[in-house]
């Protein structure tokens, strides 16, 4: 038996959508230049995880108060 890993589609977000979740924040839209966030191929688009978002965000933040104090 082979193990699937299964995604639901509600938790993946269009280039556009990450896009505008980057570029909301300043300290985001700054780093995002350089982001590179996995991603998965659904049909001719590329998709990204909410999830993986979510996490590069919170380690950026992180990363940016740590190197302020």
């Amino acid at each position: 038996m082979v193990a699937t890993q299964t995604t639901d589609l509600g938790d993946l977000l269009s280039s556009d959508e990450v896009m505008n979740r980057l570029l909301s924040n300043p300290r985001l839209r700054r780093r995002a230049v350089l982001c590179v966030l996995p991603a998965v191929r659904a049909g001719l688009e590329w998709r990204f995880r909410r999830r993986d978002l979510e996490e590069w965000i919170q380690v950026q933040l992180e990363s940016r108060l740590s190197s302020t104090s």
